[in-house]
Parts: structure tokens; C-alpha cells; sequence
């Protein structure tokens, strides 16, 4: 059901929504404010952003590519014979 709004309620009420109103448009950032926070974003953060998911992918790489030398070095070694670490040594049994 529709409420009736009455003219004097209107009126007398309309100095507190006006208040409200403008307290929150005071409340808005100006366009200055938004400006420099677009500045920081364009110039600041989005590239910190871009250096840090590249480094990242960076890091992982070296490291998969280390993981991937180690474990062909040990198929490798699992291959030649081993040497059981001892050069220029006469070994005697008795």
C-alpha cells in the first residue's frame, strides 16, 4: 500500500535530508584526489605489480630448469660406471 507523505512532514523533514545529502557528497573524494590515486596506479603500482608476477615467474623457471640439469645428471651418472671416488690409488686385497 502507497504511504501518504504529507506536505508539512516534507517540509519539515527536508532541512535533515538535505543535511545527509550533503554530508555525503562532502564525503566524495574531489577530482584531485582521484587523479593522483589513478597517477600512483598507472605509474607506481601497476608496474610493481608487472616486476613482481615477472620475477616470479623468473624464479620458478630457474628452478625448474636446476631440477630438470640435476635429474639429468643423476640418469646420467646412474649410467657410467662409478668410480666409487678413487683416482691414482692401488687398491690390494689380501
Amino acid at each position: 500500500m502507497p504511504q501518504t507523505v504529507r506536505i508539512v512532514n516534507f517540509a519539515t523533514d527536508g532541512a535533515a535530508r538535505a543535511q545527509r545529502v550533503w554530508s555525503v557528497a562532502q564525503q566524495q573524494p574531489s577530482w584531485v584526489t582521484k587523479i593522483a590515486a589513478v597517477t600512483f596506479l598507472l605509474v607506481i603500482a601497476i608496474p610493481v605489480l608487472f616486476l613482481f608476477f615477472a620475477a616470479l615467474i623468473m624464479g620458478l623457471a630457474v628452478f625448474i630448469v636446476l631440477g630438470i640439469a640435476a635429474w639429468i645428471l643423476r640418469a646420467v651418472r646412474r649410467i657410467l660406471p662409478h668410480r666409487d671416488g678413487r683416482e691414482n690409488v692401488i687398491v690390494r686385497r689380501r
